[in-house]
């Protein structure tokens, strides 16, 4: 599902772009993402799955912004809570929204945080404002569900 006047996300979202996993939850992450559609779980962005300069360039990005949009293995249930490395503990989101919610001093529960970002983004306060006229991000799609949520 492509935004319009967006190139087009498949190349961004396969894996003929990407180096191959090194390990298990890098894996775990790229299976999560393929069932997000290549969208953050939380913002809905279309992930940077691959050379964040190829991304930038395609979408008017600057690399540092491109950064922001990489693609992050997000534990649901945090390990220092006692998530594990399980595929159903683990989501693909940005790094933007991974970091920002794990910032703070109690990491909000998934589906708060969720509900707290969506409303940002609906406002066009989460991500930065060429992000939004670059048209990488799906407002209101509902195949973002993860299944633990």
């Amino acid at each position: 599902m492509s935004p319009v006047g967006a190139p087009d996300p498949y190349r961004f979202s396969t894996r003929w772009n990407m180096k191959k996993p090194k390990n298990p939850i890098s894996r775990k992450r790229d299976a999560a993402a393929d069932r997000q559609g290549g969208m953050c779980l939380y913002c809905g962005v279309l992930m940077c799955r691959g050379d964040t300069s190829e991304f930038a360039a395609n979408f008017g990005l600057r690399p540092a912004q491109a950064f922001r949009l990489s693609c992050t293995a997000e534990h649901l249930v945090a390990r220092q809570n006692g998530g594990g490395n399980t595929g159903s503990n683990i989501a693909a989101a940005c790094w933007h929204c991974n970091q920002t919610r794990h910032r703070r001093k109690e990491a909000p529960d998934p589906v708060a945080y969720r509900n707290l970002v969506s409303r940002r983004v609906q406002a066009g306060k989460w991500h930065m404002k060429n992000v939004f006229e670059a048209g990488l991000l799906c407002l209101g799609t509902t195949h973002l569900i993860h299944p633990a949520l």
